[in-house]
């Protein structure tokens, strides 16, 4: 069946059905096998829908909504867990590669010629340019060339940068605020806890010249900062929760913490390292945490760090869609997992390659700077996705909700399963979540306020 029943501390049994979105109240599972008996020859899978014609009008109305420069692969600290570190086998590690400008305003007129046909279809439509590495400062001069050539074409965009937040200076600072650039600093909470992980090639911690430069931002240009600045903390089994809690809660850096990201766990033996009273140690302080979430929705009261914390899985789930098909959600030659269609996002490399994401390695490129979009390309890599996947998405319970996608899946040219129970893990957590929210339901709590504390958006694995 697609979906699965679920039973609530009063003893109430529910059915999550996948094929509508619906959670029905069970008086007589026979009803709810009626309900599915036509599941399949509304939703299958047909490997004739995967052309190039249907991925290039689904692409032409949607649009490329975000493009990423990956302006350099070089980065002046060597953060231990970091997706380029070396930790993680399908990854790259850091090299002394950097774009040069030309790539870049190639990349720019392509891009946006190519979302114009977009823009006609949806004239609101507005996308996104980002500046990735490595550490995307070290090659300031070519973001802030590429930046003066989107505004001297009078294109529309907005900018994003995720950075270190070690090489800012007075003269980069002055550029971004004055060019509303959306600034995102990676910041693990407290000293101790930063300085654990986000590292020199020295081994000495970072925390200090990152909080200062917030700081400094924060008291030279105090609209910029409240408007385009944000923080994303990474956490594992190392990380005291309690700790970073209390420093987010106390900061006054806390306004400005929007994710809370736990480092991946795909392609690594990065959890090896901690012993089991390390691990029982964290999940602990989580049953806490989660405790203490609950007892503070309940008097509605909002805690910022405990909705980053465990909001997310809650939010999609009471933002999923309702009375829609699953068959009418996913594109038809795409229909397994949440992942985003190639070209929906596009990042190019310091070569000039694209890619389909920022985080995705460069093992399956969808075309070039010179030619764009390569959709024969991006055919055959949805072709390997569906085959990799089809046989058990087709029976999954929970395909409406899968947060799996290409760059968590991307191996060495190949898309696998890493750890082997991902799909299990993803299923047991996303039918624990529903048990969870039903019971808070049960108690009175209004759902109006549940989504209000779990929105905040979180994305990632790993920063």
């Amino acid at each position: 069946m697609k979906g699965f029943f679920f039973k609530t501390k009063k003893g109430n049994e529910y059915f999550y059905d996948d094929i509508t979105g619906n959670v029905i109240f069970v008086k007589s599972k026979n009803d709810i096998k009626k309900l599915q008996s036509n599941y399949r020859k509304k939703y299958f899978y047909d490997n004739k829908k995967i052309n190039v014609k249907n991925i290039k009008n689904y692409i032409k109305n949607k649009g490329s909504k975000e493009l990423f420069f990956i302006v350099t692969e070089d980065c002046n600290l060597r953060c231990k867990y970091c997706a380029y570190s070396g930790e993680y086998s399908n990854m790259r590690t850091h090299n002394n590669v950097y774009m040069d400008y030309n790539i870049a305003k190639k990349a720019i007129d392509k891009y946006f010629s190519d979302i114009s046909n977009t823009q006609k279809i949806n004239p609101y439509f507005i996308p996104a340019i980002g500046f990735y590495g490595g550490e995307p400062l070290i090659n300031f001069d070519l973001i802030k060339k590429t930046i003066m050539y989107i505004k001297n074409k009078k294109y529309k965009c907005h900018f994003t940068i995720t950075t270190n937040g070690t090489i800012l200076n007075d003269e980069i600072i002055k550029f971004l605020a004055e060019n509303e650039v959306s600034l995102a600093f990676s910041l693990n909470g407290f000293k101790e806890e930063h300085d654990r992980l986000r590292v020199f090639s020295n081994q000495n911690g970072t925390f200090e010249i990152v909080y200062n430069n917030l700081l400094k931002i924060k008291e030279k240009y105090p609209f910029y900062y409240k408007k385009y600045c944000s923080i994303i903390a990474c956490y594992d089994y190392g990380t005291d929760l309690f700790k970073m809690k209390d420093f987010f809660d106390n900061s006054n850096l806390s306004e400005r913490l929007i994710r809370l990201n736990m480092i991946g766990s795909s392609y690594t033996n990065w959890y090896n390292q901690y012993s089991k009273e390390k691990k029982e140690k964290f999940f602990s302080q989580m049953r806490k945490l989660k405790n203490l979430y609950f007892h503070k929705i309940k008097k509605n009261e909002n805690d910022k760090f405990l909705s980053l914390l465990f909001g997310l899985s809650y939010f999609a789930i009471l933002n999923r869609n309702i009375n829609v098909n699953l068959y009418e959600i996913r594109p038809s030659f795409l229909p397994f997992t949440g992942t985003c269609v190639p070209g929906e996002k596009i990042a190019i490399s310091p070569s000039g390659d694209l890619h389909c994401c920022e985080k995705i390695n460069y093992d399956f490129p969808i075309g070039n700077v010179e030619n764009w979009l390569d959709y024969s390309k991006i055919e055959e890599i949805v072709k390997k996705y569906n085959k990799k996947l089809k046989s058990e998405c087709l029976i999954c319970p929970v395909s409406r909700l899968c947060p799996l996608c290409f760059a968590l899946l991307a191996g060495n040219g190949e898309f696998k399963k890493d750890p082997p129970d991902i799909c299990e893990n993803v299923k047991e957590g996303i039918k624990k979540s529903f048990e969870e929210i039903w019971n808070l339901l049960e108690e009175g709590v209004n759902i109006f306020d549940l989504i209000k504390f779990s929105k905040y958006k979180q994305c990632g694995v790993y920063i």
